[in-house]
């Protein structure tokens, strides 16, 4: 369970970096 957690919350991160260099 910790490591999909894990996955989701570094899959959420790289969106979030992706649009922030994106978007910005």
């Amino acid at each position: 369970m910790f490591a999909h957690v894990r996955r989701a919350i570094y899959l959420i991160a790289s969106a979030i970096s992706i649009f922030l260099q994106g978007g910005a």
